[in-house]
């Protein structure tokens, strides 16, 4: 692997890094603030983020259906937001839950415009650049971790962000997006039930048909996309 870069290679690295960094502290800041699921949820939203980032930036065409998804998801959104009170730490969870989905919607916009580096390169530049932009606030801390802290952020940093992610990077370039982006959705239904039994976290109704209608719209999304590059192949 080499580390002979051009500047704006280095550059889209570190872009890539940083808005990892970014999303992941405002998922964090939105599960303390909400609870797990409606963060989770909140996230979801990224495949509608993404339609939006990939017509401005890669010129990708939005259609009709794409439109009308997009206003059944926002709809789902409204749904699961427990209430609209400008004071509420459940409100704002959900609002920085969106917001770290939209940065999530960046990233696989930022490593296609940046494809020219193999996957590997940059997996590492995204975990590296991002260990550096945590770095001054992991300093300022005080640190008083039990056995179990330490094994919970082992897990966190090894399982479920350089291992998971870097796994992610590799199956959204090689495998076909409408495989990809519906596989990816079976999280929401998952981090509902591991609350749920594991926390005892309250689940509404409303939440559920919520998550359903936000599911639904961006798997419409996906497969929609997939149909019009066939489409495109065919001719």
């Amino acid at each position: 692997m080499s580390l002979k870069l051009r500047k704006r290679q280095w550059l889209g690295l570190l872009l890539i890094g940083v808005t990892f960094a970014v999303h992941w502290f405002l998922y964090f800041k939105s599960i303390k603030l909400s609870t797990p699921s409606i963060a989770a949820i909140a996230v979801s939203t990224y495949g509608i983020h993404v339609l939006f980032l990939s017509a401005v930036f890669l010129k990708q065409k939005i259609t009709s259906t794409d439109l009308i998804a997009t206003v059944f998801a926002f709809g789902g959104m409204l749904l699961v937001i427990p209430e609209f009170n400008w004071s509420s730490e459940l409100f704002w969870g959900a609002i920085i839950g969106v917001a770290s989905g939209f940065l999530y919607g960046v990233l696989p916009v930022l490593h296609q415009l940046n494809n020219s580096l193999s996957n590997t390169l940059r997996a590492w530049g995204q975990f590296t650049f991002a260990f550096v932009a945590f770095l001054p606030f992991g300093l300022q801390q005080q640190w008083a971790l039990q056995s179990n802290d330490v094994l919970g952020l082992l897990f966190l940093g090894v399982v479920s962000t350089l291992f998971a992610h870097s796994m992610w990077i590799k199956a959204t370039t090689e495998l076909p997006g409408v495989i990809t982006g519906i596989t990816y959705y079976l999280y929401i239904p998952l981090a509902v039930l591991i609350s749920f039994l594991s926390i005892d976290e309250p689940i509404t109704g409303s939440m559920i048909l919520g998550a359903l209608i936000i599911i639904v719209a961006n798997v419409v999304l996906v497969i929609n996309k997939w149909q019009s590059r066939l489409k495109a192949k065919a001719k």
